[in-house]
C-alpha cells in the first residue's frame, strides 16, 4: 500500500469522524503508520499538522452551519465535540480572525475545504526507477535555514537562488568541489523544518559546531529533468507518497537533493533527490 493511499485513508478518516474527538494518534493508526511518519507526510502535503487540519475543517464545517442559522452556536460547538463554547470561540477567532457571531452576521467566510487526494503533486518529467548507491559519510557545511511548511513554494526557490547568485559556496572552506550544491532538509517540528544548503567537505575536515554529518547510507536516487521553481517540493511529496519498492524500505531521515552551482540549475538543469533506504 503506498503512502499516498495511506493518506487518503487518513483524509478520509477526518472527514468521516469531524464530529468526533479524533486525536493524530488515531488518524495515523487508522492509517498505518507512525505518528512521527504520518505527521511529516500530512504536513508535506496539505501545509498543516494533523491536529491543526482537524480543527481547521471542525471549524470550518461548524461555521457552516452557524450560516445557515438552524440551531444555535453553542449547540454547534458541543456537535463538533469542542470542550465548550469559549474553546471553540476562540479557535475560530485565531483561524478566521473573528468570532463565530460576528461571522454569522456578516454571513461570508471563506472556508477551509478538505484535501482531496487528486490534489496531491504529480511530477511527469521523473524517473521512478532510481539508482540504487550506497554512498560515503556526507561532512556538510553552509547556511541554515528555518522555513515552513505551507509557505510558498517559490519562497524556498528563492533562497536557493540567493545561495547561487551571492556565489556563497566560494565562502566554503575545504569544500569536496565547486559544483554540487547540497540540500538537506532536517528539524521537522510541528509546523517547522530546517534547510541547510551547502557543499560537502574534503575527507578529514575538522567539524565545526554547525556542521552536520551524514554516515555511510544507502539511497534512491531520483533524477528530476528540466524542473521549474517550486517543483522540487512536489517533487518530495510525490516521491514520499508514491515510489514503492519491494526490495527497500524508504528510511525518514538524512534526505538531501544536490543541484549544480549555476543558475540554470534552479530551472532548467537536472536535480539529484537522495532518499535513504534500509
Amino acid at each position: 500500500m503506498s503512502n499516498r493511499i495511506k493518506i487518503e485513508q487518513g483524509l478520509n478518516f477526518i472527514e468521516k469522524n469531524l464530529k468526533q474527538k479524533i486525536s493524530p494518534k488515531d488518524v495515523a493508526k487508522n492509517s498505518f503508520l507512525s505518528l512521527y511518519y504520518f505527521h511529516r507526510l500530512f504536513r508535506l502535503f496539505t501545509g498543516n499538522s494533523v491536529g491543526e487540519y482537524i480543527l481547521k475543517r471542525k471549524t470550518s464545517e461548524a461555521l457552516k452551519e452557524i450560516l445557515i442559522g438552524q440551531k444555535k452556536i453553542i449547540d454547534i460547538a458541543y456537535d463538533y465535540s469542542f470542550k465548550n463554547p469559549e474553546t471553540f470561540s476562540r479557535a475560530v477567532k485565531f483561524y478566521f480572525e473573528k468570532t463565530p457571531s460576528e461571522i454569522k452576521k456578516q454571513n461570508e467566510i471563506q472556508f477551509f475545504e478538505n484535501h482531496l487526494i487528486k490534489d496531491l503533486p504529480k511530477i511527469q518529467k521523473m524517473n521512478l526507477e532510481p539508482e540504487m548507491i550506497l554512498k560515503k559519510q556526507i561532512h556538510l557545511r553552509g547556511e541554515h535555514y528555518n522555513t515552513k511548511f505551507g509557505i510558498h513554494k517559490n519562497q524556498i526557490s528563492l533562497i536557493w537562488y540567493n545561495f547561487v547568485k551571492e556565489n556563497k559556496l566560494s565562502t566554503i572552506s575545504e569544500r569536496e568541489n565547486d559544483e554540487e550544491i547540497f540540500g538537506l532538509y532536517y528539524g521537522f517540528e510541528n509546523n517547522y523544518f530546517k534547510i541547510l544548503i551547502g557543499a560537502n567537505l574534503r575527507k578529514n575536515t575538522t567539524r565545526l559546531k554547525k556542521d552536520i554529518i551524514i554516515p555511510v547510507s544507502k539511497y534512491a536516487v531520483f533524477q528530476i529533468n528540466g524542473p521549474h521553481p517550486g517543483q522540487i517540493i512536489d517533487a518530495w511529496a510525490y516521491l514520499y507518497l508514491d515510489w514503492q519498492s519491494k526490495k527497500y524500505k524508504l528510511l525518514d531521515k538524512n534526505s538531501f537533493d544536490v543541484k549544480l552551482n549555476k543558475i540554470d540549475s534552479l530551472t532548467k538543469l537536472p536535480v539529484k533527490i537522495y532518499l535513504p533506504i534500509e
